[in-house]
This record gives C-alpha cells, structure tokens and sequence, in this order.
C-alpha cells in the first residue's frame, strides 16, 4: 500500500467554520446540541480503547463537546461496527476504526466493509515488528533469518495474533514477501501473551506490535529484526524495514473515525475539523510517543481511500492465510 500523508488542517478548517454550528455566524446546522457516543469494538484498555479516549478528551477540551465512549467488544469488533451501521446518520453516534474492519467480509464474520460507512478522520499506525529473544544467535538480521527459514523450511515456529487477524496475515505477507515457510501459531492473548511464549522459548519468534512487550526490548530481553511498515519508526529508528531489506512487504495496523454512512456532509465536516484539529495537537502526539504507536493523520477523504485499499490488500492477502496456521 502507497504511503499517505498527513495534510494540512488549513481548507478543513476554513470549510468547518463556514458549516459549524457551534458559533459561525451564517451556519445552517446546529450541532452538536447533545452528547456524541463513541463506539470502541474492543475491550477496555486496550490500545484503542486508550486512542479513542485519549482523542476524545482533546475534543472535548477543544470544542465542549460531551463524547461518551461506549465499549463493545465482540465478533472481532463486528457487533461495535454492525452498532454503527445501524445508528440513525445524525452524527450522535461515531465509532473509533481499527483495520479489522477489512478482515470481516473476507472472513464472512460479517457482511461489511469500509464501504459501509463515512470515514471522519485517520489518526493512528501501528507498526509490527519480527521480534526474536535477546539470546538469539542463529539470526541477528532479517537477512539471517530468511536465509535460516530457507534451510529449514517449516520448522520455525512464529508466535502471532489470532488467526486470521492482522498481524497472523502479516506472517503470510512475510511467507509470500520472502519465499519461505513457517510454522505460524496463533494466539488469541494478545501481543502481551504472544510476548510471553517469545520469552519462554514456546516460539522462535513473533511478529506482533510491541505494546506491553516494549520493556523487554529495552531491558534486551527482546530484539527487534525488522518492521513492516513503510519507513522505520521513530521508536527504533536503528530498526530497517522489510522494504529496505530487499522484501516488498507493508502491513500496519491504521485507526480512525467513522460514522453511519448516509450522515449528511455537513456534519461530517464538522466533525472532521474537530478531529482533526484534535489530532494534529502536541498532546496527542506526545501521547503516541508516550505509547510507541506511529502518527498518522489523514482527513476524511484520504482516510476513506486508505480503508478501501485496505479491504482489496486484505481481502487477496487472507485467501492465502487459511492454509499452515495453527
């Protein structure tokens, strides 16, 4: 997937004041009069939870909005987003994206796709990273590695997230990027489990985002081979990318906002000038430093085009994932 950009607040924000009803004179829509629900399809405390949260607050702060952040969980976020989509398209009712929404209809979880909705905002990119323990001497470059996977096909063990998830399809990437052959194990614990089964010798490796299992890395317990996204992050800036290493691959996982689909254009101007502006403020980017989570910032448009691309790169990429996963 091409790399996008963060733009300009500039034209979002002359259009918001020309629409918003929250004080511009001329506006034709009065919103926000009443509390804005932001849907999170995961659990509590979990990297996007604390996204939208965090998001939230600084519109909040901003704009004295009331954004009340309601958790569901389930159905690999399919029972927030089928919420979503079943919302009355007033702009009440928003949700806080993670790109499992491309995964669901390829893996007929549920019939959607990011078609299905109004894109607001893009804010975050998470990176993975292939990850080996501290003591490793078989492989210190992803170059060794390859070359070691090759000699000995299928018999690495790659510990990852659930199956058919986004970083157990980016083993796949890795498989097919690369030319070789692994043993992916599936973990449906989370990155802090997979972590665990890295240190305990359970797996050879793991490809993961670091979350929780930064502190190994730091302490050297854990080392970071490569990451697969499109440039090295600013958290590792010494860590190359698979693309560097000769390897045509690029899978992240990107957050952002969305509403109903037939929300009028007005309100999601409104809003996206909102978050936006929340987005680009020093305090949300000092929190994804705090986190070691990669920025991005799109506006609604190029938000909506990345999720596009994501549902065709995700819909071609898991039909070849269904095979050596256990």
């Amino acid at each position: 997937m091409k790399k996008l950009l963060c733009l300009s607040l500039a034209l979002s924000l002359v259009f918001a004041f020309a629409a918003c009803g929250t004080g511009g004179e001329g506006s034709s829509t009065d919103f926000p009069t009443s509390p804005i629900t932001m849907i999170v399809p995961q659990d509590p405390g979990g990297d996007t939870d604390l996204i939208a949260r965090q998001v939230a607050s600084i519109v909040e702060q901003n704009e004295g909005w009331t954004v009340t952040i309601s958790n569901q969980p389930g159905g690999s976020t399919s029972v927030g987003l089928l919420q979503l989509q079943a919302a009355n398209p007033d702009g009440y009712t928003i949700l806080c994206n993670a790109t499992n929404l491309s995964l669901l209809k390829p893996q007929a979880i549920a019939d959607i796709d990011s078609s299905d909705f109004a894109a607001i905002a893009g804010c975050n990119s998470e990176a993975c990273y292939l990850i080996v323990r501290g003591d490793e001497d078989r492989f210190t470059t992803m170059e060794e590695f390859v070359a070691y996977a090759k000699e000995h096909p299928g018999e690495l063990n790659v510990g990852t997230g659930q199956a058919g998830g986004v970083w157990a399809l980016a083993c796949t990437a890795f498989e097919q990027g690369a030319g070789i052959d692994l043993n992916i194990v599936a973990n449906a614990g989370g990155i802090a489990q997979v972590g665990l089964t890295l240190l305990n010798g359970d797996v050879d490796c793991a490809i993961i985002s670091l979350g929780t299992n930064t502190m190994y890395v730091e302490s050297g317990e854990m080392k970071l081979l490569n990451n697969f996204s499109a440039e090295r992050t600013e958290a590792y800036p010494d860590v190359p990318t698979a693309i560097e290493c000769g390897y045509d691959i690029e899978v992240t996982s990107n957050r952002g906002f969305l509403a109903p689909k037939d929300t009028p254009q007005e309100i999601i101007d409104i809003l996206e000038a909102a978050f936006l502006k929340a987005i680009e403020s020093e305090e949300y980017q000092t929190f994804l430093e705090n986190m070691n989570s990669g920025y991005m910032c799109l506006n609604a448009e190029d938000y909506a085009a990345m999720m596009a691309e994501e549902d065709a790169f995700y819909t071609e990429l898991f039909a070849a994932s269904t095979e050596g996963v256990s």
